[in-house]
């Protein structure tokens, strides 16, 4: 029924006539598109030594999950071999009103020039002409994507988005949004024009008739306006949200943050006949610059086409996408995801669903120090820090930031070996909130917020062991066993009641390791030393005032060689019932 339905909502879309002026100025495009093609094939200049082919495609709805086909166009360039090396793409968006297959009519050298440097082109539907990439276009072009890599020799690294006017806003969404390193990602974007901001550009539309207000509040788009329970729709599907009045980008209310590692060549007239566009253009463009990310802007005035795709100048634009690939990995990044996903090596699991969760993630390999930040409304996160940056099987240091009441869930995979204790400021952090899964090699580690917590991630290294009962009765007798490397090595036992941290180079410079027994109530020093094998044993008896707490006891040995203590156990807890 939901189907029937939404193919209803999809025939409504694609036979309506807006008369909103970003769809005439579309249209006006189309036409002198058409007129420039037909001056290059009657100059005989539209190829050179041969055409590029196209292909129209149908992916049926089962496929895109949607309940709606997506149309697509596949140029495949000059001299195709379906066998040959892999080679670039260029995912194309078009403008409000037009349709995947008018890309190729002359609107742009944009093929021309791909189809001269050997690149496959697919130009997408997104789910329908008018869509403003919504949510469920962008999963259209998901689909779109992945058959085009199914089906073609595709670089997965050299994925580029290209898109011009309500296109152009939607590749960037689409790029912002798409970040996993498993999955197709925009190496560099290139956008014209774009309606970043949805919200700004419903609120600007005022056309009398069917207008674009009327095709966005379509069920199968964003579902009404953009207020209240339909906000979100929007929010989640544009990169940019404006502030019309200050002139700024409201950033804990839009994905710019997520963009900051992305290249990004950025054209646009100033005046541009879409009187709004400018504004966005150039809350885009310096939001981007101020942050220092990878953009290159081009800003155009006194065109006779001011609204046009001719404004990428095609070598240009390819020159500029063919320096880059897929940054899968980055030191830093910045994101505000919109949903349970992963964004370069973090898999984000909100807390709630239909809101932004803010993180900041970065790692200093000079440090070995990993940085959380700025994490908001996250209930869950799996860290997969770059392994040239950063190595979590050595000590090592994280910072998490956290503005979430309750519990946060931290997990950091590789980690090969458990770590011997965690330090949050510089006091042990409790056993029972950090585990290790040595088959899976990760590390978790549940925190407490809002609150900033500071790590440190010990391996320190504990030759020694020490075991014995892990529970004992008040008024009987706990067994300790020990063992060392070197037999009639003097012995030094720590038996206490508090954890703690007390650092040995305060009595040896040269060693960093600590101690685990806290001495702000004074634990027992009982000197011995190992037998002729190298073991030892006690056994402590617990008089009854001591039920309910715990004794903690550690074995060192000394003299060693580089450092006065040599090995060191890991502390050994007794439970008193």
């Amino acid at each position: 029924m939901r189907r029937t339905t939404l193919s209803l909502l999809a025939a409504a879309l694609l036979s309506s006539t807006a008369s909103a002026q970003i769809a005439q100025e579309d249209a006006k495009a189309l036409k002198r598109g058409a007129e420039r093609r037909a001056l290059r094939q009657q100059l005989g200049i539209h190829h050179v030594g041969c055409s590029y082919t196209v292909t129209q495609v149908d992916i049926p709805a089962g496929v895109t999950g949607t309940g709606f086909m997506e149309r697509i166009q596949v140029m495949t360039p000059c001299g195709f071999n379906p066998g040959g090396p892999d080679l670039p793409l260029i995912v194309a968006w078009n403008g409000y009103g037009l349709s995947a297959a008018s890309f190729f009519n002359g609107m742009s050298d944009i093929p021309d020039e791909a189809s001269a440097r050997g690149w496959l082109v697919v130009a997408v539907t997104g789910l329908d002409d008018k869509s403003f990439g919504a949510p469920l276009a962008q999963k259209n072009v998901e689909a779109a994507i992945d058959h085009v890599i199914a089906n073609y020799p595709v670089d997965e690294d050299r994925i580029y988005g290209v898109g011009w006017s309500a296109g152009g806003g939607a590749i960037a969404a689409f790029g912002a949004r798409h970040l996993d390193p498993a999955a197709p990602m925009f190496a560099a974007i290139a956008t014209n024009a774009g309606a970043y901001d949805l919200v700004d550009t419903y609120n600007n539309d005022t056309s009398p008739g069917m207008t674009t207000q009327t095709i966005m509040e379509n069920a199968a788009l964003f579902g009404g306006p953009p207020s209240g329970a339909t906000l979100w729709n929007y929010l989640s599907s544009e990169s940019l949200d404006h502030d019309p009045i200050l002139d700024v980008e409201s950033e804990a209310t839009s994905q710019m943050r997520n963009l900051r590692n992305v290249p990004i060549y950025h054209v646009y007239s100033s005046d541009d006949t879409i009187g709004y566009l400018p504004d966005q253009s150039l809350v885009f463009s310096t939001y981007l610059a101020f942050a220092g990310a990878p953009i290159t802007t081009q800003v155009f005035s006194g065109l006779v086409d001011p609204h046009d795709w001719l404004l990428f100048d095609a070598k240009t634009t390819l020159d500029f996408l063919q320096a880059h690939t897929a940054e899968r990995a980055p030191d830093a990044f910045e994101v505000n995801a919109d949903r349970d996903a992963t964004f370069y090596w973090a898999d984000v699991t909100q807390r709630t669903a239909q809101a932004f969760s803010p993180l900041a993630c970065s790692v200093d390999d000079v440090t070995n120090h990993l940085d959380v930040l700025s994490l908001e409304n996250v209930l869950e996160l799996t860290l997969r820090p770059p392994a040239a940056s950063f190595d979590p099987n050595v000590n090592f240091t994280l910072t998490v930031e956290t503005a979430d009441v309750g519990a946060t869930t931290v997990r950091i995979e590789g980690v090969t070996d458990a770590p011997t204790y965690l330090l949050d400021y510089d006091v042990l952090y409790f056993d029972a909130n950090w585990t290790h899964d040595d088959v899976n090699d990760v590390l978790t580690i549940v925190l407490y917020g809002p609150l900033t917590h500071e790590f440190s991630v010990r391996y320190d290294d504990y030759a020694a062991t020490l075991t014995g009962d892990a529970n004992v009765t008040a008024g009987n007798v706990a067994h300790l066993q020990w063992s060392g490397s070197t037999p009639s090595q003097p012995t030094l036992l720590l038996i206490g009641f508090e954890q703690g941290v007390v650092d040995l180079s305060a009595i040896d410079p040269n060693d960093d390791r600590n101690v685990l027994i806290g001495f702000s109530i004074p634990p027992v020093f009982l000197f011995g030393a190992l037998d002729g094998a190298g073991q030892g044993s006690l056994d402590v008896f617990l008089p009854a005032s001591l039920q309910g707490t715990k004794l903690r006891t550690q074995l060192l040995t000394y003299p060693g060689g580089a450092t006065l203590i040599d090995e060191i156990s890991p502390r050994h807890d007794v439970t008193i019932d």
